[in-house]
């Protein structure tokens, strides 16, 4: 949040003797949509300001209604585009993180006894696990871990369904982004 000018960032995180700096847009672009030219000058930035990159994010799954996202359609697509965009640049800058959304939130994911008939969206952590699967295989074979961040409009907005998502996907290369301001409005 300091600039989207990486040397005016860097100049500002070493006069406060920061080193950490996490990477949403960089220039006009957002991150992962970079040329070769560009992820170069990053790379000498982050050399000159002595910084490590922790996370590369990026808004990937934010806002599809997971129910109505097939893995086909042209914005799923765009998305993990976006989200391989990501990968790469994470390798190159040495970076471990890269952060994905959890799509638009259902408002009732589960139910028992009679409600999941009623009030449940039948399906939609399913949905969510296939629709997931393909941006945990490309983290696993590029070495590097997928973040998704509690948000209160998505999918994930707690600590207990992020647990719930690793868990169900079987994957060492997903992790939970705690956003405690999302997590408190969603009564955890």
């Amino acid at each position: 949040g300091i600039s989207r000018d990486l040397a005016h960032a860097g100049e500002v995180l070493s006069a406060a003797g920061l080193r950490h700096a996490e990477l949403q847009f960089v220039w006009d672009k957002e991150v992962g949509d970079h040329g070769a030219a560009e992820v170069q000058r990053s790379q000498e930035l982050k050399g000159r300001y002595g910084l490590t990159i922790t996370c590369i994010s990026r808004h990937v799954f934010a806002g599809l209604p997971v129910m109505l996202t097939e893995p086909g359609d042209g914005a799923y697509q765009r998305h993990l585009e976006g989200r391989a965009g990501c990968v790469r640049l994470a390798r190159q800058l040495d970076c471990p993180l890269v952060r994905v959304m959890s799509f638009r939130k259902e408002m009732i994911i589960f139910g028992f006894d009679g409600a999941e008939q009623w009030v449940a969206s039948d399906g939609s952590w399913g949905r969510l696990l296939t629709l997931f699967e393909p941006a945990v295989r490309l983290a696993e074979e590029n070495d590097v871990t997928l973040v998704v961040e509690t948000g209160n409009n998505g999918m994930i907005n707690s600590g207990a369904l992020g647990r719930r998502l690793i868990d169900d996907l079987g994957t060492r290369r997903l992790k939970i982004l705690w956003d405690i301001p999302n997590t408190l409005y969603c009564a955890e």
